[in-house]
């Protein structure tokens, strides 16, 4: 039996079309294009010289990624998943060669998939077989 909470709450049809129905929002819509975010990045870099990159952060980053692969190996290692992929890292290629030996004798393929720019690469971590 159905009480009247539950229909007040499902309305009189007993569905939730209604309040899931598309919202128009009342403000107006921006007022850029998908098309605009890259030229609004390199106005906001024109006339700046490269910055010099930071020892501390460059540290940082690499003592960072070299624990996103030690963990993405473990997980695979021990039957957790099969498959891991870290996206994002800007010593991607300089750990493959750290790690790659160690992966193989654990049964494991580490996977580049490099930027366009060369400026890193995404690592997939994953079971030989899989």
């Amino acid at each position: 039996m159905v009480t009247g909470r539950v229909l007040a709450a499902f309305g009189s049809h007993g569905s939730f079309r209604a309040r899931l129905a598309i919202r128009h929002s009342p403000t107006l819509p921006a007022s850029w294009d998908c098309g605009d975010a890259g030229v609004m990045e390199s106005e906001l870099h024109a006339g700046r010289p490269d910055p010099k990159p930071d020892p501390e952060e460059t540290r940082r980053r690499l003592a960072a990624e070299v624990q996103e692969v030690k963990g993405a190996l473990a997980l695979v290692a021990s039957g957790g998943a099969s498959r891991v992929t870290l996206t994002g890292l800007r010593f991607g290629e300089e750990l493959m060669a750290r790690f790659g030996h160690h992966a193989e004798a654990e049964g494991i393929v580490l996977e580049p998939i490099f930027w366009p720019d060369d400026a890193g690469c995404d690592l997939i971590v994953r079971t030989i077989d899989g």
